[in-house]
Order: structure tokens, then C-alpha cells, then sequence
């Protein structure tokens, strides 16, 4: 009895999760079968999983459209160039600001007037600068993990404890040294964590850019 208690106890957030998804795809199903701007906008799963297949689930039109294993390579390419380039720098801007005042007094403004645009606001300039690429969806990643991952940096820094400065100079390290082995420790836990939240936004972005350009014609399949 106990341990047919247990597995239902660990199956029941199983049995409601796909009892709640299949609640929203069945009024999603029901509200999209009834004509109406709704269906032509949101067409009930049914419709759309069978054009998928029926065009043997590539995605794009014409000669822009790609396999799922293509655009899925392509997207993932972009999204993790993009956030490692971000992440690379992000940590490199905060070691500078960390270590120079005048780059502090410099940067900081910069910083934070950069930091509230909304990445999407990016996609117009990207566009027009470098096109419909690779590099314009890395771009717009960029953009939106950068500017958070430094400001969030620069908030770990001041959360160091300086006892873990003052320990490590008075054991005789340099200011890189400090920064090396005692400041980039303590803070890249909290850099991660910022960093994985903020990876599902881009890849929305890269995206709904890689869906734009084939429907335009103006990208390229993969």
C-alpha cells in the first residue's frame, strides 16, 4: 500500500502536466475549428500538424525552407555563439570596470543607457547592417545577454566580501591575481545563473528572425 501511495505521489505532477496541456490544446483545437479571425491567425493544431507533415516537415517556404534538423543546427549555432561571444565579454568589461576607476567612469553611463533598450529594438539595425545572416541573428543574442551579464557581473562583484580581497593581498597577490583566483570564482555562480535565464529570449529572437527571412526570401535555408 505504502509504495503504491509513493508512485502515485511521484506520478501525479506527470498525470497533471499532460492533463493540463492536453486541456489547452483540446480548447485551442475546439476555438480554432470555429470560423473567425482566430483560425486564420491561430489555426487549431490539427491544421498545422498536417501541413508539417504533408510538407515533409521542413520549414520556410520554396527554396527557403529547411528540415527541422537543419533549422534546429542553424538556431542552436547562432543562439550559442552569441551567448558565449556575450558571456566572454561580459566578464571581460566586468574585470575592466573592476580594475580601472577611469573605465568605471567611462563605461558605467554607456552601460546604463544600453542596458533598458529592448533587444528586439536591435533587429531593425542588425538588418539593415549586416543583413539577413548568421551574423545578424548573433548579433541580436549578443545584444540581449550582454548588457544584463554585465550589469549582473558588476553586481556580484560589490557582493564579494572584502575580507576575500584583503586576505589574498596580504598573502601577496597582484590585482590580477586577486581577480583571477578569488573575484571570477565568487562570481561566475551568479553569472551562470542570469545567463540560463536569459537563454530562452534570444533563442525566441534568432528564432523568429530565421522564420522572417525565409518567409521573405531574404535568408538563406541553413
Amino acid at each position: 500500500m505504502r509504495g503504491g501511495r509513493d508512485a502515485m505521489r511521484s506520478a501525479a505532477p506527470w498525470v497533471v502536466g499532460v492533463l493540463s496541456v492536453s486541456l489547452v490544446l483540446g480548447l485551442w483545437e475546439m476555438a480554432g475549428l470555429r470560423e473567425g479571425a482566430l483560425a486564420s491567425v491561430l489555426p487549431p493544431p490539427s491544421q498545422f500538424l498536417s501541413s508539417i507533415a504533408q510538407s515533409d516537415f521542413r520549414i520556410g517556404l520554396g527554396s527557403q525552407a529547411a528540415t527541422v534538423t537543419e533549422s534546429l543546427t542553424a538556431t542552436f549555432f547562432r543562439v550559442f555563439v552569441g551567448m558565449a561571444v556575450a558571456f566572454v565579454a561580459a566578464i571581460l568589461t566586468g574585470a575592466l570596470l573592476s580594475l580601472s576607476r577611469l573605465a568605471t567612469w567611462a563605461l558605467s553611463p554607456l552601460l546604463q543607457l544600453l542596458a533598458p533598450i529592448a533587444p528586439i529594438a536591435w533587429i531593425p539595425t542588425a538588418i539593415v547592417v549586416f543583413g539577413i545572416n548568421d551574423v545578424t541573428a548573433i548579433f541580436i543574442v549578443f545584444m540581449g545577454v550582454y548588457f544584463i551579464l554585465t550589469l549582473a557581473t558588476l553586481a556580484e562583484i560589490r557582493r564579494i566580501p572584502p575580507e576575500f580581497g584583503t586576505v589574498a593581498g596580504n598573502l601577496g597577490a597582484t590585482p590580477l591575481q586577486r581577480w583571477l583566483w578569488v573575484t571570477l570564482p565568487a562570481i561566475l555562480p551568479g553569472v551562470f545563473v542570469l545567463l540560463r535565464t536569459t537563454s530562452s529570449p534570444p533563442g525566441w529572437r534568432c528564432w523568429w528572425l530565421r522564420w522572417w527571412g525565409c518567409v521573405t526570401g531574404l535568408a538563406p535555408s541553413s
